[in-house]
């Protein structure tokens, strides 16, 4: 038994490390989408060759379609997105309470948005 587990389960051990992967995996698919130029090279895949800043990528989401324009370029509702994404697949792969969705949620986009605002 090592200093980390005490007064802890090895259960709830493993939850809180679940919690952390699942908090660093939204915090670098946020850093890839918003700090990358993923976005670029995807819109130059699927869209228009021509694509050369973040600024026409947003432009072009949001005419084709206003609603996911939105959700890909506020950072906030990308993580809460992602964080509801990430949620569900810790219930379907991890056998994790139906509630997971619902604490990742309400927990990872602020710590995300803490993340950004340090970091700019």
């Amino acid at each position: 038994m090592g200093i980390a587990y005490v007064g802890y389960t090895k259960k709830e051990m493993n939850l809180l490390l679940i919690y952390i992967l699942g908090y660093l995996i939204v915090q670098t698919l946020c850093v890839m989408w918003f700090y990358s130029p993923l976005r670029i090279s995807l819109g130059q895949l699927f869209f228009d060759k021509n694509l050369i800043s973040y600024d026409e990528f947003e432009t072009h989401m949001l005419i084709r379609s206003p609603l996911i324009g939105k959700l890909l370029s506020c950072y906030f509702c990308f993580s809460f997105w992602t964080s509801v994404g990430i949620g569900i697949a810790g219930i379907l792969l991890l056998c994790l309470p139906l509630w997971t969705p619902f604490l990742t949620c309400l927990s990872y986009p602020s710590i995300c948005f803490l993340y950004k605002k340090i970091i700019d």
